[in-house]
């Protein structure tokens, strides 16, 4: 048993000593590469960060594939709506042709009703017949039409006598004064001279 005790302990003395040297060796590396092994350090850190499981990276596939879908099902949608609302639009296109078309022949008839020919052919078919000089009969009615009433003028104003029957204009001012007064006077008697 003692010998089972003596391997245990040299393994320990083993152990300690490669921790001693490796401490050793740390103490030993110049500060210059400290910073160095420090990136080295971070860069593997951040590698291992970037790198992602299996199931990370059926996730991701996954939801992109949903995002695809999701768009393609969003494409599709409004396609179908787009191709809807145009086939709605050419059957009414259709109706509005198709009324068009009953209103023409319509027209058509009605035109063709109010013709001479048609009105005289229907007009003998419910039994009339052309008026002649003796079939006419006039009515008389006392004071039809009425006599007109005499026409008496109003009484000439002192704009309408100058107007009519200017006096002789000495100078340029009294010209200008009266082609003015003409020219008021007429709009508010609703001629325009």
């Amino acid at each position: 048993m003692t010998v089972i005790d003596n391997s245990f302990d040299q393994t320990e003395e083993v152990q300690t000593r490669t921790a001693r040297r490796s401490r050793r060796r740390e103490e030993a590396v110049p500060n210059s590469w400290a910073p160095g092994l420090q990136n080295l350090r971070s860069r593997v850190q951040l590698q291992d960060l970037w790198t992602l499981s299996k199931a990370q990276t059926a996730i991701t596939w996954i939801m992109i594939a949903m995002l695809v879908a999701m768009a393609a099902v969003f494409l599709l949608v409004q396609a179908s709506a787009v191709a809807a609302v145009g086939r709605e639009i050419q059957t009414l296109q259709y109706e509005l042709n198709t009324i068009r078309q009953v209103n023409s022949d319509l027209e058509r008839q009605i035109a063709e009703t109010q013709s001479i020919t048609q009105m005289r052919s229907r007009a003998s078919q419910i039994g009339f017949h052309q008026a002649q000089p003796a079939d006419t009969i006039y009515l008389v009615v006392p004071g039809y039409p009425p006599e007109p009433a005499p026409f008496v003028p109003f009484p000439e104003t002192e704009a309408e006598r100058l107007i009519n029957q200017p006096d002789a204009v000495e100078t340029m001012q009294e010209a200008v004064q009266l082609s003015l007064y003409q020219t008021v006077s007429g709009f508010f008697e609703g001629s325009a001279d």
